[in-house]
Protein backbone atom coordinates (compact mmCIF):
# COMPACT_ATOMS: atom_id res chain seq x y z
CA UNK A 1 0.00 0.00 0.00
CA UNK A 2 3.41 2.57 0.90
CA UNK A 3 4.49 1.47 -2.40
CA UNK A 4 1.45 2.59 -4.01
CA UNK A 5 0.90 5.87 -2.60
CA UNK A 6 4.16 6.87 -3.01
CA UNK A 7 4.15 5.92 -7.13
CA UNK A 8 0.94 8.32 -6.65
CA UNK A 9 2.69 11.08 -5.00
CA UNK A 10 5.77 10.73 -7.35
CA UNK A 11 3.47 10.45 -10.63
CA UNK A 12 1.39 13.95 -8.86
CA UNK A 13 4.86 15.34 -8.44
CA UNK A 14 5.93 14.60 -12.34
CA UNK A 15 2.56 16.18 -13.59
CA UNK A 16 3.13 19.08 -11.96
CA UNK A 17 6.50 19.74 -13.00
CA UNK A 18 5.71 18.66 -16.71
CA UNK A 19 2.93 21.79 -15.99
CA UNK A 20 5.78 24.27 -15.32
CA UNK A 21 7.53 22.69 -18.27
CA UNK A 22 4.99 23.84 -20.07
CA UNK A 23 3.99 27.06 -19.21
CA UNK A 24 8.12 28.31 -19.17
CA UNK A 25 8.81 26.64 -22.39
CA UNK A 26 6.02 29.35 -23.98
CA UNK A 27 7.42 32.33 -22.24
CA UNK A 28 10.83 31.08 -23.64
CA UNK A 29 8.84 30.52 -27.46
CA UNK A 30 7.20 34.66 -27.12
CA UNK A 31 9.17 37.17 -28.70
CA UNK A 32 11.66 39.50 -26.39
CA UNK A 33 9.98 41.83 -24.13
CA UNK A 34 9.27 45.56 -26.29
CA UNK A 35 10.61 47.81 -23.36
CA UNK A 36 11.85 51.45 -23.64
CA UNK A 37 8.40 53.11 -24.08
CA UNK A 38 8.22 56.24 -25.73
CA UNK A 39 7.11 59.07 -24.31
CA UNK A 40 8.57 57.79 -21.03
CA UNK A 41 5.79 56.66 -18.48
CA UNK A 42 4.30 59.68 -16.34
CA UNK A 43 5.20 62.24 -19.24
CA UNK A 44 3.09 65.70 -18.79
CA UNK A 45 2.42 68.48 -21.52
CA UNK A 46 2.39 65.41 -24.18
CA UNK A 47 0.65 66.38 -27.51
CA UNK A 48 -3.25 65.34 -28.98
CA UNK A 49 -1.29 63.73 -31.92
CA UNK A 50 1.97 61.76 -31.05
CA UNK A 51 3.77 58.75 -32.06
CA UNK A 52 4.34 56.16 -29.51
CA UNK A 53 7.67 54.36 -30.03
CA UNK A 54 9.30 50.83 -28.65
CA UNK A 55 11.63 48.69 -28.82
CA UNK A 56 11.92 45.57 -31.17
CA UNK A 57 10.81 42.64 -29.83
CA UNK A 58 13.14 39.32 -31.29
CA UNK A 59 11.37 35.73 -32.09
CA UNK A 60 13.53 33.22 -30.63
CA UNK A 61 13.04 30.87 -33.49
CA UNK A 62 13.48 34.08 -35.61
CA UNK A 63 10.06 34.71 -37.16
CA UNK A 64 8.11 37.72 -37.77
CA UNK A 65 7.06 39.72 -34.70
CA UNK A 66 4.06 41.44 -34.52
CA UNK A 67 2.81 44.09 -32.22
CA UNK A 68 -1.20 45.26 -30.81
CA UNK A 69 -1.22 48.74 -29.06
CA UNK A 70 -3.55 48.91 -26.52
CA UNK A 71 -4.28 52.76 -25.06
CA UNK A 72 -7.30 54.35 -23.43
CA UNK A 73 -7.95 56.66 -20.12
CA UNK A 74 -8.32 53.59 -18.11
CA UNK A 75 -5.71 51.33 -16.49
CA UNK A 76 -6.75 47.86 -18.39
CA UNK A 77 -6.72 50.15 -22.17
CA UNK A 78 -8.52 48.57 -25.08
CA UNK A 79 -6.52 47.74 -27.96
CA UNK A 80 -6.27 50.43 -30.96
CA UNK A 81 -4.02 48.71 -33.30
CA UNK A 82 -3.24 45.27 -34.18
CA UNK A 83 -0.48 43.47 -36.91
CA UNK A 84 1.92 46.21 -36.98
CA UNK A 85 5.29 45.51 -37.76
CA UNK A 86 6.98 48.62 -37.05
CA UNK A 87 8.18 49.79 -33.74
CA UNK A 88 5.97 53.09 -33.32
CA UNK A 89 2.30 53.67 -33.95
CA UNK A 90 0.86 57.10 -34.44
CA UNK A 91 -2.06 58.42 -32.23
CA UNK A 92 -4.02 61.19 -33.12
CA UNK A 93 -7.19 63.65 -31.44
CA UNK A 94 -6.17 63.14 -27.86
CA UNK A 95 -8.42 64.72 -25.41
CA UNK A 96 -6.25 67.99 -23.98
CA UNK A 97 -5.29 67.62 -20.28
CA UNK A 98 -6.09 63.72 -19.68
CA UNK A 99 -4.40 60.99 -18.62
CA UNK A 100 -3.69 57.79 -20.85
CA UNK A 101 -2.45 54.55 -20.14
CA UNK A 102 -1.02 52.40 -22.91
CA UNK A 103 0.99 48.97 -23.00
CA UNK A 104 2.60 46.93 -26.59
CA UNK A 105 2.01 43.22 -26.79
CA UNK A 106 4.99 41.21 -28.97
CA UNK A 107 3.77 38.51 -30.60
CA UNK A 108 4.72 35.76 -33.08
CA UNK A 109 3.23 33.51 -35.69
CA UNK A 110 1.77 30.87 -33.99
CA UNK A 111 0.55 33.17 -31.28
CA UNK A 112 2.94 33.27 -28.29
CA UNK A 113 3.20 36.75 -26.93
CA UNK A 114 4.22 39.03 -24.29
CA UNK A 115 3.62 42.12 -22.90
CA UNK A 116 5.22 45.39 -22.22
CA UNK A 117 4.84 47.29 -19.00
CA UNK A 118 1.94 50.06 -18.77
CA UNK A 119 2.79 53.27 -19.21
CA UNK A 120 0.90 56.82 -18.81
CA UNK A 121 1.30 60.18 -20.34
CA UNK A 122 -1.30 63.24 -19.78
CA UNK A 123 -1.51 65.50 -22.42
CA UNK A 124 -1.01 69.17 -22.85
CA UNK A 125 -3.62 72.04 -21.82
CA UNK A 126 -5.83 72.99 -25.13
CA UNK A 127 -3.44 75.66 -26.81
CA UNK A 128 -4.75 79.20 -27.50
CA UNK A 129 -4.53 78.71 -30.92
CA UNK A 130 -5.54 80.75 -33.39
CA UNK A 131 -8.81 81.89 -31.35
CA UNK A 132 -9.69 86.07 -31.34
CA UNK A 133 -10.35 87.31 -28.17
CA UNK A 134 -12.17 90.78 -28.71
CA UNK A 135 -14.73 92.49 -27.32
CA UNK A 136 -17.42 95.71 -27.36
CA UNK A 137 -17.70 98.04 -23.49
CA UNK A 138 -19.48 100.23 -23.50
CA UNK A 139 -20.06 103.05 -21.09
CA UNK A 140 -22.93 105.50 -21.36
CA UNK A 141 -22.54 109.06 -19.59
CA UNK A 142 -24.56 111.30 -21.79
CA UNK A 143 -28.61 111.01 -21.26
CA UNK A 144 -29.31 114.85 -22.09
CA UNK A 145 -29.12 116.10 -18.65
CA UNK A 146 -31.21 115.12 -15.16
CA UNK A 147 -30.13 111.43 -15.85
CA UNK A 148 -26.40 111.94 -16.23
CA UNK A 149 -23.68 109.14 -15.49
CA UNK A 150 -20.57 109.87 -14.41
CA UNK A 151 -18.52 106.92 -13.95
CA UNK A 152 -20.12 104.49 -17.00
CA UNK A 153 -16.87 105.61 -18.79
CA UNK A 154 -14.61 104.63 -16.08
CA UNK A 155 -16.14 101.32 -15.65
CA UNK A 156 -15.85 100.94 -19.81
CA UNK A 157 -12.58 101.69 -19.37
CA UNK A 158 -11.53 99.65 -16.52
CA UNK A 159 -13.30 96.36 -18.47
CA UNK A 160 -11.21 97.73 -21.66
CA UNK A 161 -7.66 97.71 -19.39
CA UNK A 162 -8.65 95.08 -17.36
CA UNK A 163 -9.14 92.45 -20.06
CA UNK A 164 -6.53 93.77 -22.20
CA UNK A 165 -3.82 92.94 -19.49
CA UNK A 166 -4.83 88.87 -19.93
CA UNK A 167 -2.72 86.33 -21.35
CA UNK A 168 -4.89 85.73 -24.21
CA UNK A 169 -4.50 89.46 -25.49
CA UNK A 170 -8.43 90.60 -25.97
CA UNK A 171 -8.85 93.51 -28.20
CA UNK A 172 -11.85 95.76 -26.18
CA UNK A 173 -13.41 98.43 -28.20
CA UNK A 174 -14.50 101.40 -25.80
CA UNK A 175 -17.01 103.56 -26.61
CA UNK A 176 -18.15 106.10 -23.97
CA UNK A 177 -20.51 109.23 -23.59
CA UNK A 178 -23.88 109.46 -26.22
CA UNK A 179 -24.68 106.16 -27.69
CA UNK A 180 -27.86 104.96 -29.77
CA UNK A 181 -29.26 102.11 -30.72
CA UNK A 182 -27.49 102.24 -34.78
CA UNK A 183 -24.37 103.20 -33.36
CA UNK A 184 -24.29 99.84 -31.30
CA UNK A 185 -25.92 98.06 -34.41
CA UNK A 186 -22.90 98.48 -36.48
CA UNK A 187 -20.06 98.21 -33.70
CA UNK A 188 -21.52 94.62 -33.56
CA UNK A 189 -22.15 94.10 -36.68
CA UNK A 190 -18.22 94.91 -37.63
CA UNK A 191 -17.11 91.19 -35.61
CA UNK A 192 -19.75 88.91 -37.55
CA UNK A 193 -17.54 88.47 -40.86
CA UNK A 194 -14.38 86.74 -39.64
CA UNK A 195 -15.42 85.53 -35.97
CA UNK A 196 -14.55 81.46 -35.66
CA UNK A 197 -16.18 79.17 -33.35
CA UNK A 198 -13.48 79.20 -30.86
CA UNK A 199 -13.21 82.90 -30.56
CA UNK A 200 -14.61 84.76 -27.38
CA UNK A 201 -15.93 88.13 -28.04
CA UNK A 202 -17.41 90.22 -24.58
CA UNK A 203 -20.18 92.47 -24.54
CA UNK A 204 -20.30 94.94 -21.22
CA UNK A 205 -22.83 97.60 -20.55
CA UNK A 206 -22.99 100.37 -18.00
CA UNK A 207 -26.06 102.81 -18.15
CA UNK A 208 -29.09 102.60 -17.36
CA UNK A 209 -31.61 99.61 -17.62
CA UNK A 210 -35.15 98.97 -17.11
CA UNK A 211 -37.42 96.42 -17.55
CA UNK A 212 -40.33 96.67 -19.71
CA UNK A 213 -43.00 95.35 -21.92
CA UNK A 214 -42.04 91.18 -20.17
CA UNK A 215 -38.24 92.80 -21.38
CA UNK A 216 -35.00 93.86 -20.06
CA UNK A 217 -33.91 97.05 -21.86
CA UNK A 218 -30.93 98.94 -22.33
CA UNK A 219 -31.63 102.73 -21.80
CA UNK A 220 -29.90 104.71 -24.42
CA UNK A 221 -28.87 108.43 -24.64
CA UNK A 222 -31.52 109.44 -27.14
CA UNK A 223 -34.29 108.20 -25.04
CA UNK A 224 -35.06 104.53 -27.11
CA UNK A 225 -33.81 101.64 -25.52
CA UNK A 226 -32.64 98.00 -26.84
CA UNK A 227 -34.03 94.83 -25.43
CA UNK A 228 -31.80 92.24 -24.37
CA UNK A 229 -33.18 89.70 -27.21
CA UNK A 230 -32.60 92.48 -29.59
CA UNK A 231 -29.00 92.71 -27.81
CA UNK A 232 -29.32 88.76 -28.38
CA UNK A 233 -29.93 88.65 -31.53
CA UNK A 234 -26.64 90.77 -33.19
CA UNK A 235 -24.38 88.79 -30.55
CA UNK A 236 -25.55 85.59 -32.02
CA UNK A 237 -24.61 86.24 -35.31
CA UNK A 238 -20.78 86.38 -34.20
CA UNK A 239 -19.44 83.03 -33.95
CA UNK A 240 -17.79 82.18 -30.89
CA UNK A 241 -18.12 82.04 -26.85
CA UNK A 242 -19.67 85.19 -25.79
CA UNK A 243 -19.12 87.04 -22.42
CA UNK A 244 -22.05 88.99 -21.43
CA UNK A 245 -21.79 92.06 -18.33
CA UNK A 246 -24.77 94.35 -17.78
CA UNK A 247 -24.14 96.86 -14.99
CA UNK A 248 -27.77 98.40 -14.87
CA UNK A 249 -28.69 101.13 -12.61
CA UNK A 250 -32.03 102.87 -12.30
CA UNK A 251 -31.13 106.63 -10.46
CA UNK A 252 -34.10 108.40 -8.92
CA UNK A 253 -34.39 111.19 -11.65
CA UNK A 254 -34.75 108.02 -13.99
CA UNK A 255 -38.20 107.91 -15.30
CA UNK A 256 -40.17 104.82 -16.60
CA UNK A 257 -40.91 105.27 -20.31
CA UNK A 258 -44.43 104.24 -20.49
CA UNK A 259 -45.76 106.22 -17.09
CA UNK A 260 -43.44 109.15 -17.61
CA UNK A 261 -42.99 109.71 -14.02
CA UNK A 262 -40.69 108.91 -11.01
CA UNK A 263 -40.75 105.60 -9.78
CA UNK A 264 -40.66 105.01 -6.43
CA UNK A 265 -38.05 102.86 -4.69
CA UNK A 266 -40.34 100.04 -3.90
CA UNK A 267 -41.59 100.09 -7.51
CA UNK A 268 -37.70 99.96 -8.56
CA UNK A 269 -36.37 97.52 -6.42
CA UNK A 270 -39.14 95.30 -8.08
CA UNK A 271 -37.91 96.56 -11.25
CA UNK A 272 -34.00 95.70 -10.94
CA UNK A 273 -35.26 92.05 -9.31
CA UNK A 274 -36.78 91.95 -13.15
CA UNK A 275 -34.19 93.42 -15.27
CA UNK A 276 -31.66 90.89 -13.71
CA UNK A 277 -34.10 87.97 -14.11
CA UNK A 278 -35.01 89.53 -17.60
CA UNK A 279 -31.19 89.55 -18.69
CA UNK A 280 -30.77 85.66 -17.84
CA UNK A 281 -33.80 84.65 -19.36
CA UNK A 282 -32.56 86.42 -22.80
CA UNK A 283 -29.32 84.42 -22.46
CA UNK A 284 -31.33 80.83 -22.01
CA UNK A 285 -29.25 78.65 -24.04
CA UNK A 286 -31.46 77.17 -27.23
CA UNK A 287 -31.01 75.37 -30.19
CA UNK A 288 -31.95 77.58 -33.26
CA UNK A 289 -30.42 80.60 -34.92
CA UNK A 290 -27.10 81.52 -32.93
CA UNK A 291 -23.52 81.30 -34.10
CA UNK A 292 -20.97 78.23 -33.36
CA UNK A 293 -19.03 77.76 -30.64
CA UNK A 294 -16.32 75.47 -28.87
CA UNK A 295 -17.19 75.93 -25.23
CA UNK A 296 -19.70 73.84 -23.25
CA UNK A 297 -22.28 76.87 -23.27
CA UNK A 298 -22.50 79.82 -25.84
CA UNK A 299 -23.32 82.47 -23.48
CA UNK A 300 -22.10 83.84 -20.10
CA UNK A 301 -23.63 86.00 -18.51
CA UNK A 302 -23.16 88.67 -15.27
CA UNK A 303 -25.38 90.99 -14.16
CA UNK A 304 -25.78 94.08 -11.38
CA UNK A 305 -29.07 96.08 -11.37
CA UNK A 306 -28.79 98.90 -8.71
CA UNK A 307 -31.67 100.40 -7.25
CA UNK A 308 -30.39 103.88 -7.23
CA UNK A 309 -27.53 105.85 -8.90
CA UNK A 310 -25.34 105.84 -5.74
CA UNK A 311 -25.75 102.28 -5.49
CA UNK A 312 -24.01 101.79 -8.61
CA UNK A 313 -21.25 104.17 -8.58
CA UNK A 314 -20.15 106.48 -5.68
CA UNK A 315 -17.55 109.12 -5.38
CA UNK A 316 -14.92 106.69 -3.55
CA UNK A 317 -15.10 103.91 -6.32
CA UNK A 318 -15.73 106.28 -8.67
CA UNK A 319 -17.21 102.98 -10.51
CA UNK A 320 -20.48 100.51 -11.12
CA UNK A 321 -20.20 98.67 -8.03
CA UNK A 322 -20.71 95.45 -10.59
CA UNK A 323 -17.84 96.69 -13.12
CA UNK A 324 -15.46 97.55 -10.20
CA UNK A 325 -15.75 94.33 -8.29
CA UNK A 326 -15.75 92.68 -11.56
CA UNK A 327 -12.48 93.81 -12.82
CA UNK A 328 -11.01 93.88 -9.20
CA UNK A 329 -11.64 89.54 -9.55
CA UNK A 330 -9.70 89.76 -12.82
CA UNK A 331 -6.44 91.25 -11.61
CA UNK A 332 -7.52 95.38 -11.54
CA UNK A 333 -7.17 97.24 -8.46
CA UNK A 334 -9.19 97.00 -5.61
CA UNK A 335 -11.24 98.52 -2.82
CA UNK A 336 -8.18 99.88 -1.05
CA UNK A 337 -6.84 101.89 -4.14
CA UNK A 338 -9.62 102.45 -6.46
CA UNK A 339 -7.73 105.14 -8.41
CA UNK A 340 -4.71 103.06 -9.05
CA UNK A 341 -3.33 101.44 -11.92
CA UNK A 342 -3.49 97.62 -12.73
CA UNK A 343 -1.97 95.84 -10.59
CA UNK A 344 -2.17 92.10 -10.94
CA UNK A 345 -3.92 91.39 -8.40
CA UNK A 346 -6.38 88.33 -9.67
CA UNK A 347 -7.93 88.20 -6.40
CA UNK A 348 -10.72 85.97 -7.70
CA UNK A 349 -8.47 83.46 -8.51
CA UNK A 350 -9.19 80.21 -6.27
CA UNK A 351 -12.54 82.52 -5.07
CA UNK A 352 -15.86 80.63 -4.17
CA UNK A 353 -16.88 76.87 -3.21
CA UNK A 354 -15.08 75.39 -6.55
CA UNK A 355 -12.65 78.13 -6.88
CA UNK A 356 -8.49 76.31 -7.56
CA UNK A 357 -6.05 79.06 -7.65
CA UNK A 358 -4.14 78.32 -10.83
CA UNK A 359 -3.60 81.30 -12.43
CA UNK A 360 -7.22 80.63 -14.57
CA UNK A 361 -9.75 83.00 -13.73
CA UNK A 362 -13.21 81.18 -14.32
CA UNK A 363 -16.57 82.17 -14.66
CA UNK A 364 -17.55 80.71 -11.35
CA UNK A 365 -14.54 82.42 -9.73
CA UNK A 366 -15.62 85.74 -10.56
CA UNK A 367 -19.57 85.58 -10.33
CA UNK A 368 -19.09 84.44 -6.69
CA UNK A 369 -16.10 87.43 -6.38
CA UNK A 370 -18.15 89.62 -7.57
CA UNK A 371 -21.51 88.53 -5.62
CA UNK A 372 -19.81 88.84 -1.93
CA UNK A 373 -17.81 91.57 -2.61
CA UNK A 374 -20.66 93.82 -4.02
CA UNK A 375 -22.82 92.67 -1.21
CA UNK A 376 -19.89 93.37 1.51
CA UNK A 377 -19.51 96.44 0.25
CA UNK A 378 -22.72 97.90 -0.21
CA UNK A 379 -23.61 96.70 3.60
CA UNK A 380 -20.71 98.37 5.01
CA UNK A 381 -20.84 101.46 3.33
CA UNK A 382 -24.53 102.39 3.01
CA UNK A 383 -26.01 100.01 6.03
CA UNK A 384 -28.58 97.91 3.25
CA UNK A 385 -28.01 95.89 0.59
CA UNK A 386 -30.63 96.33 -2.57
CA UNK A 387 -27.92 95.18 -5.38
CA UNK A 388 -27.43 91.40 -6.00
CA UNK A 389 -24.88 90.40 -8.79
CA UNK A 390 -26.19 87.16 -10.67
CA UNK A 391 -25.17 85.17 -13.47
CA UNK A 392 -25.81 82.04 -15.46
CA UNK A 393 -24.31 78.62 -15.03
CA UNK A 394 -22.18 80.01 -11.78
CA UNK A 395 -20.55 76.36 -11.75
CA UNK A 396 -18.72 76.86 -14.90
CA UNK A 397 -15.43 76.22 -15.18
CA UNK A 398 -15.32 78.05 -18.62
CA UNK A 399 -12.05 80.19 -18.20
CA UNK A 400 -12.80 83.35 -18.95
CA UNK A 401 -8.75 84.85 -18.37
CA UNK A 402 -5.59 83.79 -17.98
CA UNK A 403 -2.90 85.54 -15.43
CA UNK A 404 -0.65 87.25 -17.51
CA UNK A 405 3.19 86.65 -16.99
CA UNK A 406 3.97 90.09 -18.76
Amino acid sequence: MKKIYLLFIVLLIGILFAGCRVSVRTNLNAPTVPDNLGPVSGTTEAETTMTLTWSVSVDPKGGTVYYDVYMGTIETPPVIAMDLTSTSYQVVDLENETTYYWRVVAKNEVGDSVSSQISSLTTKAAPLGNAVYRGLSLGLTDYGGSGDLSATDDDAEEIKVTFENLSEDYSIQKETGRVVKAQIQNWLTTFVSDSKGDDVFVFHYSGHGFYERGQSRMYLSDGSDMSMSELRGYLDQINGTKIVLIDACQSGNFTNMSSGRIMSEEEMVQQTTRFREGVLSAFEEAAGARGTYSTPYEYYVLTGCAVDEYSNEDGYLNHGFFSFFFCDGLGNVGVSNPSGLFDATYNADGYGPNGLADGKLTHSELYHYSKDKVSSYFQSTYGENTQTIQGNHTDSDFIVGIVSQR
